[in-house]
């Protein structure tokens, strides 16, 4: 069986908004981080030379994503600055999933 990213996301959705009604009441908030391919170490030494890999990075309409760029929305779901913000799949990915 073949379980695509949309599938994924689609569970990932399912589970935080499940969760945030259910921890609701107790004024918790349930959300989730959705990134796209993050500029590590390995990824970095995977696109160097590999043409398919390159075009993927060139997709991004912001440029690539950077591992602070994850813990920023990380640290902005856990300020008060979100605190009306439940039951979402938050994406950090560079504009990749509307170009």
């Amino acid at each position: 069986m073949r379980i695509t990213a949309g599938s994924q996301y689609c569970a990932i959705l399912r589970v935080a908004r499940s969760l945030a009604v259910a921890y609701a009441p107790q004024r918790v908030r349930v959300n989730a981080i959705a990134p796209s391919a993050t500029m590590t170490e390995r990824v970095k030494k995977l696109v160097a030379g590999n043409a398919a890999l390159t075009r993927l990075a060139d997709s991004h309409l912001l440029g690539l994503i950077e591992p602070d760029d994850i813990a920023s929305m990380a640290l902005y779901l856990a300020s008060d600055e979100s605190r009306m913000v439940t039951g979402q799949v938050l994406p950090v990915d560079s504009g990749v999933t509307i170009s």
